[in-house]
């Protein structure tokens, strides 16, 4: 196993994007303010940064025909998660399943950059969050990938659209319902010291350009990068960052 390096991954990444000319916007007249979130974490030699995720039940809830658990599998979500260095690297990528009011975090140093695709541990990272509708198994709505998000132009969930609305909605297809808060440390009182500061999860528009790069990049992690780029996968419960 090895790690690629810098030179190989750059020139990979301008070969995984080249060709897609595309920049217009997902989902831009379809309320899908939530569907692609970014934030960062800074100082990570110092200490810890953490990424806590919800799903806010924008597609089904728990709650279906008066029963609680009615809604089974049919509001979960995806939240992929692309992680970049400092040098516009993506140098990991995975996916969390979040179900309707759930709670699932993320600590950058143990999940997120603890198995870089490159040989550098990077010190500061923009994290891409990225929401889709679950592949299906035996349990329902519950396989996530993030190399495989839907591209087809159209390919959205309305808001209150069960995941099984036969031809409205299919697996990949970019949907609503994801919420995330961050922290990181920033320098404190007295010098030398780091306190804990909140990161407001942004949520901006995405182009197509954007988001076939973040997943051929992450389909090549899978392929090729022999085990490294994968990030681990969300816990169950909140974390919170620790002053250092």
């Amino acid at each position: 196993m090895y790690k690629l390096s810098i030179s190989v991954f750059a020139a990979l990444a301008a070969v995984s994007t080249a060709g897609y000319g595309q920049t217009a916007q997902l989902g831009a007249a379809l309320n899908f303010t939530d569907v692609y979130q970014v934030g960062y974490a800074a100082n990570l030699n110092i200490g810890d940064a953490v990424i806590n995720i919800s799903n806010v039940g924008a597609q089904s809830g728990f709650w279906v025909s008066g029963v609680v658990g009615g809604g089974g599998s049919l509001g979960n979500i995806c939240s992929n998660v692309y992680t970049f260095d400092s040098q516009e690297e993506e140098v990991s990528c995975c996916a969390c399943l979040v179900t309707p009011n759930g709670l699932d975090a993320l600590s950058v140093k143990n999940d997120l950059i603890s198995n870089t695709l490159t040989p550098a541990v990077p010190t500061s990272v923009i994290i891409k969050l990225v929401a889709s509708v679950p592949a299906t198994n035996s349990s329902g709505y519950s396989v996530c990938n993030p190399s495989t998000i839907d591209l087809t132009p159209g390919h959205f969930t309305q808001v209150g659209v069960p995941n099984n609305a036969g031809a409205g909605t299919g697996p990949g297809w970019l949907t609503n319902g994801m919420i995330a808060w961050g922290t990181t440390l920033e320098p404190d009182s007295p010098t030398g010291t780091y306190g804990v500061v909140n990161v407001p999860y942004q949520k901006e528009p995405l182009s197509t350009s954007e988001l076939t790069a973040l997943t051929t990049i992450c389909n090549f992690i899978q392929t090729n990068g022999t085990g490294y780029g994968i990030c681990k996968s969300c816990q169950t419960g909140a974390l919170s960052g620790a002053k250092n």
